[in-house]
Protein backbone atom coordinates (compact mmCIF):
# COMPACT_ATOMS: atom_id res chain seq x y z
CA UNK A 1 0.00 0.00 0.00
CA UNK A 2 1.43 3.39 -0.92
CA UNK A 3 2.66 5.41 2.05
CA UNK A 4 0.34 8.31 1.18
CA UNK A 5 -2.74 6.06 1.59
CA UNK A 6 -1.83 4.38 4.88
CA UNK A 7 -3.38 6.99 7.19
CA UNK A 8 -6.67 6.73 5.29
CA UNK A 9 -6.55 2.94 5.56
CA UNK A 10 -6.05 3.12 9.32
CA UNK A 11 -8.86 5.67 9.67
CA UNK A 12 -11.19 3.37 7.73
CA UNK A 13 -10.32 0.39 9.92
CA UNK A 14 -10.89 2.47 13.04
CA UNK A 15 -14.37 3.52 11.84
CA UNK A 16 -15.62 -0.05 11.67
CA UNK A 17 -13.68 -1.62 14.56
CA UNK A 18 -14.81 -1.76 18.16
CA UNK A 19 -12.76 -2.66 21.25
CA UNK A 20 -11.72 -6.30 21.13
CA UNK A 21 -11.57 -6.32 17.32
CA UNK A 22 -8.73 -8.30 15.81
CA UNK A 23 -6.86 -7.40 12.66
CA UNK A 24 -4.65 -9.78 10.69
CA UNK A 25 -2.25 -8.09 8.30
CA UNK A 26 0.45 -9.31 5.98
CA UNK A 27 3.31 -7.00 5.18
CA UNK A 28 6.65 -6.93 3.50
CA UNK A 29 9.45 -6.24 5.95
CA UNK A 30 12.09 -5.46 3.35
CA UNK A 31 11.40 -4.56 -0.25
CA UNK A 32 13.38 -3.51 -3.33
CA UNK A 33 11.32 -0.31 -3.54
CA UNK A 34 12.11 2.30 -0.86
CA UNK A 35 9.37 2.72 1.78
CA UNK A 36 7.30 -0.09 0.26
CA UNK A 37 7.59 -2.29 3.34
CA UNK A 38 6.07 -1.97 6.78
CA UNK A 39 7.65 -2.33 10.22
CA UNK A 40 6.37 -3.09 13.69
CA UNK A 41 7.25 0.48 14.67
CA UNK A 42 5.11 1.91 11.87
CA UNK A 43 2.13 -0.26 12.84
CA UNK A 44 2.43 0.81 16.48
CA UNK A 45 2.65 4.48 15.45
CA UNK A 46 -0.28 4.38 13.03
CA UNK A 47 -2.61 2.05 14.91
CA UNK A 48 -2.96 3.97 18.17
CA UNK A 49 -5.29 2.21 20.57
CA UNK A 50 -4.32 -1.13 19.06
CA UNK A 51 -1.98 -3.67 20.65
CA UNK A 52 0.44 -5.54 18.42
CA UNK A 53 -0.18 -9.12 19.56
CA UNK A 54 2.39 -10.76 17.30
CA UNK A 55 4.77 -10.14 14.44
CA UNK A 56 5.98 -13.33 12.77
CA UNK A 57 8.25 -13.69 9.77
CA UNK A 58 6.61 -16.10 7.34
CA UNK A 59 8.52 -18.84 5.61
CA UNK A 60 8.37 -19.12 1.81
CA UNK A 61 6.30 -22.28 2.28
CA UNK A 62 3.67 -20.39 4.29
CA UNK A 63 3.51 -17.53 1.78
CA UNK A 64 3.00 -19.89 -1.16
CA UNK A 65 -0.47 -20.72 0.14
CA UNK A 66 -1.58 -17.10 -0.25
CA UNK A 67 -0.33 -16.21 -3.71
CA UNK A 68 -1.32 -16.94 -7.29
CA UNK A 69 1.74 -15.71 -9.17
CA UNK A 70 4.11 -18.38 -7.93
CA UNK A 71 6.71 -17.93 -10.62
CA UNK A 72 7.24 -14.28 -9.73
CA UNK A 73 7.22 -15.14 -6.07
CA UNK A 74 9.85 -17.84 -6.50
CA UNK A 75 12.13 -15.43 -8.36
CA UNK A 76 11.67 -12.70 -5.75
CA UNK A 77 12.29 -15.05 -2.84
CA UNK A 78 15.35 -16.59 -4.50
CA UNK A 79 16.79 -13.09 -4.95
CA UNK A 80 15.87 -12.17 -1.36
CA UNK A 81 14.02 -9.07 -2.53
CA UNK A 82 11.68 -9.09 0.44
CA UNK A 83 10.55 -10.94 3.50
CA UNK A 84 6.89 -11.37 4.41
CA UNK A 85 5.51 -10.84 7.92
CA UNK A 86 2.16 -11.69 9.52
CA UNK A 87 0.97 -9.13 12.06
CA UNK A 88 -1.89 -9.61 14.53
CA UNK A 89 -3.35 -6.56 16.22
CA UNK A 90 -6.15 -6.14 18.74
CA UNK A 91 -8.09 -2.96 19.43
CA UNK A 92 -7.90 -2.21 23.15
CA UNK A 93 -9.16 1.38 23.19
CA UNK A 94 -11.30 3.30 20.74
CA UNK A 95 -9.03 5.74 18.86
CA UNK A 96 -9.88 9.43 19.03
CA UNK A 97 -11.90 10.75 16.04
CA UNK A 98 -9.63 12.13 13.35
CA UNK A 99 -6.56 10.42 14.76
CA UNK A 100 -4.59 7.60 13.23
Amino acid sequence: MPVNRRDAYVAGVNVVASPGARLLMFGVGAAPVPRAGVTEEELRRRFTGWRLVSAVRMSPEEVRGYIRTRRRFEVAMARRWFDVWRYRLELVAQPQPGGC
